[in-house]
C-alpha cells in the first residue's frame, strides 16, 4: 500500500513539474531569443528536454530496481532536489543576465543587474 501511495506522490509531482515546463520554459525562450536564433534555441531546448526524459526514465529505473534502504532514498531524493535547484538557480539567473547581455551585443550601453 505504501509503495501505490508513494506512486501517486511521484505521479502529482510529475505532472506538476511537466504541466509548469510546458507553459512557462517555451515563451521564456521566444522572450530571451533573438529573433534570427529563435528556431535554434526551441530546436536545443526540446533536445535537452527530450534527452532529460530519457535519462530520467532510465535512471528511475534504475533506482527502482536496486534494493534502497530508508536512508538511501532520502540521500537520492536530496540528491535529485538539489540538481532541480541548481537548475532553477541557472534558470533566474540566465533570465536576469540575458536582456543587458542582448543589449551590450548590440552596442547600446547596460547596466547588470546587481
Amino acid at each position: 500500500m505504501a509503495n501505490r501511495n508513494f506512486f501517486y506522490i511521484g505521479l502529482i509531482i510529475f505532472f506538476i513539474g511537466y504541466s509548469i515546463s510546458e507553459t512557462v520554459f517555451v515563451p521564456l525562450i521566444s522572450k530571451i531569443s533573438k529573433r534570427n536564433s529563435y528556431s535554434a534555441n526551441i530546436g536545443v531546448y526540446n533536445t535537452i528536454q527530450y534527452s532529460g526524459q530519457f535519462v530520467g526514465g532510465i535512471t528511475a529505473g534504475v533506482v527502482l530496481t536496486l534494493d534502497l534502504s530508508l536512508g538511501s532514498a532520502i540521500r537520492i531524493s536530496y540528491i535529485l532536489l538539489g540538481i532541480m535547484l541548481f537548475s532553477f538557480l541557472f534558470l533566474y539567473l540566465g533570465t536576469r543576465y540575458m536582456e543587458p547581455l542582448h543589449a551590450m551585443r548590440e552596442g547600446e550601453s547596460a547596466d547588470l543587474p546587481t
